[in-house]
């Protein structure tokens, strides 16, 4: 856990996905010009010709213009999925983050996901409260011994399933505390009950 504490979230960095334009604007005939604002304030002006999208944007006291090219790819039922082509490594990807006053992929970027920095409790603890939101939408900050009855229209065999997977990854995060507690009582000099 603590070789991920150093290292940035991707939460954490300014990001910019391929969902965000309207699929008409990535077509590859399609010119446009347009802007995309993030919560800190910051904005990137964003112009579209031919497969390239040029962003300009400020990073501190500097001004950048970066191309980005786009990537086709047929759909199994038609249609064409469009993705970035990163700047630095020219891979493929559905998002692109700024870091470093540059645009990146989440190949080239040195980051983590939040849940790779909570360690065995943490990850099994997010598991859960996702798995019980699925089943419920806004139970997610509830009690850890509350789980909601089945839905209407939610058929009995997929909730079941949910709910022991759920209670499976509740307690894999116990045991992950019990582990813990049992790391620190040793530091502490104690010993447990079966240890004896």
């Amino acid at each position: 856990m603590s070789r991920y504490r150093s290292r940035i979230h991707f939460g954490e960095l300014r990001h910019v996905p391929v969902g965000h334009f309207p699929k008409s604007a990535l077509l590859p005939a399609a010119r446009w010009d347009g802007s995309i604002r993030w919560v800190d304030g910051s904005t990137a002006g964003i112009a579209k010709t031919d497969a390239l999208l040029t962003f300009n944007y400020r990073a501190g006291e500097n001004a950048y213009r970066e191309r980005v090219g786009l990537a086709n790819s047929p759909r199994h039922y038609g249609g064409q999925q469009v993705y970035f082509r990163c700047p630095r490594c020219d891979g493929r990807c559905c998002k692109l983050y700024f870091r470093d006053a540059g645009l990146r992929c989440r190949r080239c970027i040195p980051a983590i996901y939040h849940v790779q920095a909570t360690g065995a409790a943490g990850a099994a603890l997010y598991r859960f409260r996702k798995l019980r939101n699925r089943v419920r939408s806004g139970t997610e900050n509830e009690r850890l011994d509350y789980f909601p009855r089945r839905p209407k229209g939610m058929r009995r065999v997929t909730y079941l399933r949910i709910k022991e997977a759920a209670l499976r990854a509740l307690e894999r995060y116990h045991s992950a505390l019990d582990v813990r507690l049992a790391g620190w009582l040793a530091n502490l000099g104690f010993r447990l009950e079966e240890d004896r």
